[in-house]
């Protein structure tokens, strides 16, 4: 990506550090040796096979007191758990300290320690997103205590071996990932995750009502529970259940309980009538289509589905399927480029058009910064035409951004009563049967990721000593769940049964506190 200029620019602008893959260094050459073609070998000695350019890269941006950010964990991921830390950050801060006592005399750097070299620490970020995989999903960031890892250090530096040099490198590697854990949401396995994360959501009424400031702690405070509460498999699967149909369904557990609030626990069935799902929809319709906000927002969005059309397409075609940060990371690419030349093109137009008005011309030329709009190609022109477009980029933004979450939610409530009322109206016969349900009372699991190298653990039934396997994590989630397409509508009743069974169990356990 650094051999394009344009992306060159861009990633140096924003403080990227270039990585040449390819650059190994001699682990067997000494302090004072160099290559032949001028570059450092003592900066990794003892380190193998590891990325010249970028350790020195780091370590000169470390000399003149930059931060690095580095994410430990060496690819993105969806699992109920952080399942790899990689070694690259604690290498990076072990090998400064080796750096810093072979280049001090020649860098300028300012030094804080009395051997005349600089106290590096390394802190921990929890970053966890409500739903990464949406647009305006909120996220908590939240930093650690620095760890300090002069200790550490002391230790490499006095290994006598690569093994040894190894070890320290894999205790600060674990310390890294205890304290990354205690900053993020993580549960021993899928089961644990989807039970704890419905019954949350339950005793809450959805995520989005929980402080952001708190939503790692109670999430995991959820996890913690369901975990200690020896839960019998069958109200697990009662949980899990709910859940997969939620997910089948399209539908949120606070948009259901929106549209058709909880019944009484002494309700003979949960299953409202006709009419009163058809009075749901009907007031979902008008409260959408006549609401203002809607109204108003009609121009931002027709301005904006252009880039929707790309985000979709580019989610589709150019994500790896079932993979969500890919599916993100396109849509929000795609969509981005085209909103910027859908608005640039907007602002060109309306250039044009205050450029044919005399009146506005003679208003604006007399501003004080005077932005001129003249049918040849002058300085004032094009500043005048430049100064349009960009505030009809950013006009365009903030009108879309202020209206589009309220206008979101009114529209998940409308496409959940219409699924409703679908499913009610539908008669009975046309539901999937009991022995046909149980495909889709499973979760579904997001696509694993190749590039994790997971954990072995001790397989406890084996009779064969040292017998592994992976871990739990990775076992359920290599399991592929089939299930025949089926509309959404006949699943409706099965769905509203399972929440009333789902809240009676969070009740049962006493797991309805907050």
């Amino acid at each position: 990506m650094f051999r394009n200029p344009v992306t060159r620019a861009i990633l140096l602008s924003s403080g990227s550090i270039p990585v040449q893959r390819g650059a190994t260094v001699d682990v067997t050459a000494k302090p004072d040796e160099t290559k032949n073609d001028g570059s450092d070998s003592s900066l990794a000695n003892g380190a193998k096979d590891v990325h010249l350019s970028l350790f020195r890269e780091t370590f000169q941006a470390f000399d003149v007191g930059e931060v690095i950010g580095l994410f430990p964990e060496g690819t993105s991921y969806t699992e109920p758990e952080i399942v790899q830390v990689k070694d690259g950050a604690a290498r990076v801060a072990l090998e400064y300290a080796r750096w810093q006592l072979q280049h001090a005399s020649s860098h300028g750097a300012y030094h804080d320690k009395p051997d005349g070299t600089k106290k590096l620490a390394i802190v921990p970020v929890g970053i966890v997103y409500t739903d990464k995989s949406h647009y305006q999903s909120r996220v908590r960031v939240e930093f650690g205590e620095p760890i300090n890892v002069d200790a550490y250090t002391r230790s490499y530096l006095a290994a006598a071996g690569a093994q040894e040099s190894r070890s320290v490198v894999r205790n600060l590697t674990a310390e890294i990932e205890r304290r990354l854990r205690r900053l993020t949401i993580n549960a021993p396995n899928w089961d644990t995750w989807f039970a704890a994360r419905i019954c949350r959501d339950i005793v809450w009424g959805g995520d989005s009502r929980i402080p952001i400031q708190a939503y790692t702690e109670i999430s995991q405070s959820y996890i913690e529970r369901v975990s200690a509460a020896n839960m019998q498999q069958s109200a697990r699967d009662t949980l899990i259940k709910y859940y997969a149909l939620l997910q089948r369904t399209g539908i949120t557990h606070d948009t259901l309980t929106s549209v058709l609030p909880s019944q009484p626990s002494n309700a003979v069935d949960p299953i409202p009538t006709r009419l009163t799902t058809f009075c749901l929809f009907l007031r979902h319709l008008l409260s959408t289509v006549l609401h203002p906000s809607s109204i108003l927002f009609i121009p931002s969005l027709v301005l904006h589905i252009p880039a929707y059309v790309a985000a979709g397409l580019g989610g589709h075609f150019l994500a790896t399927p079932d993979e969500e940060e890919t599916k993100a990371q396109f849509k929000a690419v795609c969509g981005g480029v085209v909103y910027g030349a859908t608005a640039a093109v907007a602002g060109l137009k309306l250039t044009k058009a205050l450029s044919d008005s005399s009146y506005v011309r003679c208003l604006l030329s007399s501003l004080p910064f005077g932005i001129h709009f003249e049918r040849h190609e002058t300085i004032g022109s094009v500043l005048g035409t430049a100064a349009v477009v960009y505030l009809t980029i950013w006009g365009i933004f903030g009108w879309y951004n202020k209206l589009v979450y309220g206008n979101y939610t009114r529209y998940t409530k409308l496409k959940a009563s219409w699924k409703l009322l679908l499913g009610i109206f539908s008669p009975v016969s046309r539901d999937v049967s009991e022995e046909a349900l149980e495909p889709y009372t499973r979760a579904m699991l997001p696509a694993p990721n190749p590039y994790i190298k997971r954990k072995p653990v001790e397989e406890p039934n084996s009779t064969i000593s040292g017998e592994q396997k992976t871990s739990s994590t990775a076992a359920v989630q290599t399991k592929k769940t089939t299930r025949p397409p089926v509309a959404c509508h006949r699943l409706i009743r099965h769905l509203l049964r399972a929440r009333a069974r789902a809240e009676e169990t969070v009740k049962e356990l006493a797991l309805d506190r907050k």
